[in-house]
């Protein structure tokens, strides 16, 4: 059970809607962390803020972004990084990972 309840774009903070939608188009859907996201427009401002930036200034292009996020997504956080730098990944593209 989610310990936050998860937003639609109708019922988020109005202030939050925008962001929201923009998510909703972009993925085909509002993702459960988006949605729980959504409860706090300081929070969702401030996760597309970030994804702006990365996508403007990051190493990866959008469909190694992409990849990385699908293959990563049910992997032990430790496994992965462990196994990204012994792979020659440098702390920079770690991070953005």
């Amino acid at each position: 059970m989610p310990r936050i309840p998860a937003h639609t774009v109708a019922t988020a903070p109005e202030a939050s809607q925008g962001n929201a939608r923009k998510l909703e188009q972009k993925m085909g859907k509002l993702f459960n962390i988006h949605a729980g996201m959504a409860h706090s427009p300081a929070v969702i401002a401030s996760y597309m803020g970030m994804s702006a930036a990365i996508a403007e200034h990051g190493s990866f292009d959008a469909h190694t972004r992409e990849a990385f996020a699908l293959a990563v997504g049910n992997q032990n956080g430790c496994d992965y990084c462990q196994a990204a730098l012994n792979a020659g990944w440098s702390a920079e593209e770690l991070s953005e990972a």
